[in-house]
């Protein structure tokens, strides 16, 4: 929740999906969530 507030603050869209139990999911959510960031950067 914390990295979706920073991306809010900075006004990059952004998709928050919480996964509970999940062994690894904050971690592929906050790497897919960087590139995610980045390509919406560039175009």
């Amino acid at each position: 929740m914390r990295f979706a507030r920073l991306l809010r603050a900075r006004r990059l869209p952004y998709t928050l999906e919480l996964l509970l139990r999940k062994r690894g999911a904050g971690e592929r959510q906050l790497v897919d969530g960087l590139r995610r960031a980045f390509e919406s950067r560039r175009a």
